[in-house]
């Protein structure tokens, strides 16, 4: 470990940089993040997780002092080196993390090709950061491979969407997106996440129109507003051209929501329906 400060005279007050590098477990790494002011910066994404290994951290630190109107820079790299990370809100767990995530002041949070092992099959992810105003936006997209049978056991989704998967089996290919917006939203809801699969690879002995064979190719997309505020969660989803709508779901299951089926399927738009 070792860490290094300076101070530089400008025209108008001084600049302080300070540089440091550590190797550290993950856990304590993710409480130096929550614990510094950088939280205020990416908001309450990380203050559940749960995570296990070792880092390697770098800081780059510049704080004006006195009259310098230069803005203060931030830059953090983090390393991880096979930690695994659990989510227990949403019940995901990432296993053998590897790659760099860095956050800077004007970037944000920022990753390329992280990977990791989800539903026991590697997954490579990206993250980025969008701030719009005061409203900020975290967003982590991944592709990924999965076991039916590991999707149907994942505690995180629907009871009646995994009592459908116990009709399929196989294997996918899917795409991720998981949004932490940073704030509850007008319907309660912060994270989204979205599925996205073609589902080559898996057979279906649900009745027609859902029946498919293995080497058939039908869109499958899913949007689950995780609730924030104990009140209903939110699913969006979309079949081939043979099936859409959006369901309130609380913890009984099916609340309310809205099906369309063939021709009106097609023209369908979101929408919630009470």
């Amino acid at each position: 470990n070792s860490a290094r400060a300076w101070v530089k005279p400008e025209a108008q007050g001084s600049l302080v940089t300070v540089t440091a590098d550590a190797g550290t477990d993950t856990a304590n790494g993710l409480r130096f993040l929550l614990e510094s002011p950088l939280h205020d910066s990416f908001g309450t994404i990380f203050d559940t997780w749960q995570p296990t290994g070792r880092l390697g951290i770098s800081l780059n630190l510049q704080v004006p002092v006195g009259d310098n109107p230069v803005p203060q820079q931030i830059a953090v790299d983090v390393h991880s080196l096979g930690s695994t990370l659990v989510i227990p809100e949403y019940s995901l767990q990432f296993d053998n993390v590897l790659g760099q995530v860095r956050y800077t002041t004007d970037g944000g949070l920022q990753a390329r090709d992280l990977s990791a092992s989800l539903f026991d099959f590697p997954i490579v992810a990206s993250i980025d950061s969008q701030t719009t105003g005061a409203t900020h936006l975290t967003r982590v997209t991944g592709e990924g491979h999965a076991r039916v049978d590991a999707l149907s056991d994942w505690a995180g989704q629907p009871l009646f969407v995994s009592r459908l998967l116990e009709n399929t089996s196989g294997e996918i290919d899917y795409q991720l997106q998981l949004d932490f917006p940073g704030e509850v939203k007008a319907d309660g809801t912060s994270t989204l996440l979205q599925l996205q699969s073609n589902l080559l690879g898996v057979t279906s002995t649900l009745p027609e129109p859902f029946t498919k064979s293995a080497d058939e190719s039908r869109p499958l997309v899913l949007e689950y507003g995780f609730s924030e505020t104990g009140n209903a969660d939110l699913l969006a989803l979309r079949y081939a051209n043979l099936f859409s709508g959006q369901l309130v779901l609380d913890a009984r299951g099916i609340n309310r929501g809205q099906l369309d089926f063939g021709d009106r399927n097609r023209t369908f738009t979101m929408r919630q329906s009470d």
